[in-house]
């Protein structure tokens, strides 16, 4: 049986079984955990998800790809501190994104640090002006702020 990975997303727990064939060919390919851990992602099973990712950085721990990939699971999972640590990992190796820069941002809003997000958000539309996400994250940042700064005035009068 000559499985692709692109090919593999038919259904999750389809998947699941044929990244596992895959596995018992080559249990340390980084593409195939990587496969199976963003097949894992979409059945909304972050442990597994990430568990898998980190398997595919095990075999491969320079692929920004995979840390792009696990800090997106961990930010979605709320694990914010960790999130961010994946998209600054996959920065510092020099690859400078859009993608990876509204990952970063997400992680630093779900931490509160709505000024650094909204950097992140600016930096990713100057990489990418068309990047709609990225908008449309850094509008939900301003407006998070001015909402927590008119709550704390608010607090303040009370």
């Amino acid at each position: 049986m000559n499985l692709k990975i692109n090919d593999m997303f038919k259904d999750g727990d389809d998947a699941i079984g044929d990244y596992d064939r895959l596995l018992e060919t080559d249990p340390d390919d980084a593409d195939t955990h990587l496969g199976r851990g963003l097949a894992f992602a979409g059945l909304d099973n972050p442990l597994a998800a990430v568990h898998n990712l980190d398997r595919a950085l095990a075999a491969s721990p320079d692929d920004t790809d995979v840390l792009y990939h696990k800090g997106i699971v961990l930010e979605q999972a709320g694990i914010y501190g960790d999130a961010l640590d994946c998209f600054d990992a996959a920065l510092n190796m020099g690859r400078d994104d859009a993608l990876i820069y509204n990952g970063r941002g997400n992680a630093l809003l779900g931490l509160g640090r709505h000024r650094e997000a909204v950097e992140c958000y600016d930096r990713a539309l100057s990489l990418d002006p068309e990047f709609v996400f990225a908008e449309y994250n850094r509008d939900t940042a301003l407006a998070s702020e001015r909402l927590y700064a008119i709550r704390r005035e608010c607090k303040r009068k009370v």
